[in-house]
């Protein structure tokens, strides 16, 4: 009997108490970006890293750095929210997609907005910066999310990691019209 709750309290001291925001995000600041990859597992975790540890930048560019870059700046856009959302996910078996998003009267015809999507049990999830771009995985449809964004016209798109190597590793900007998001997705219009 004693023995029994030698080994319960032992077993109750070693358990540690949830994190809370403030404690995990002192521990991701101590972090260096492999050790996040390996780290987050799931897209609640990587969600919850891209709305406390990335700063939004407010003069958003045609830019985006690398997963290191970003993770060291800790600032970034739209881009720089699902470059971190594949990186953290890369090695979890998500495959790296995103929803391209646009206005049919943009004149360049680019893209104005992207986040990172994922399936869970059959249903879609959206993952970027913004509070709208962080979707539940609830929508059986990819036409069903893209409803939930202010734009006209989305494409659905394997993000092009092959066309930059060291997309998670490398530094500097990925160049996103010519490398990274150089694309020319077909668009469909949202049905509201």
């Amino acid at each position: 009997m004693h023995r029994s709750f030698y080994l319960g309290t032992l077993f109750l001291l070693s358990c540690s108490y949830p994190e809370n925001d403030e404690q995990k995000l002192r521990r991701y600041q101590g972090m260096g970006y492999q050790e996040m990859v390996e780290d987050i597992k799931t897209p609640e975790e990587a969600g919850w890293y891209i709305e406390h540890y990335i700063a939004k930048e407010e003069n958003a560019s045609l830019e985006a750095y690398t997963f290191r870059e970003t993770h060291e700046r800790r600032k970034g856009d739209c881009s720089e929210a699902i470059v971190a959302a594949a990186a953290l996910l890369s090695d979890d078996g998500y495959p790296l997609y995103a929803l391209f998003f646009r206005s049919p009267l943009d004149v360049e015809k680019f893209p104005r907005h992207v986040v990172f999507v994922y399936q869970e049990n059959q249903k879609w999830g959206s993952l970027g910066l913004n509070v709208i771009d962080r979707q539940k995985p609830v929508f059986s449809t990819l036409e069903e999310l893209a409803a939930q964004f202010p734009f006209k016209e989305y494409a659905f798109e394997t993000l092009p990691v092959d066309n930059f190597p060291h997309w998670i590793s490398g530094s500097g900007n990925l160049n996103v019209r010519k490398k990274f998001f150089g694309l020319s997705p077909l668009f469909h219009e949202i049905e509201r």
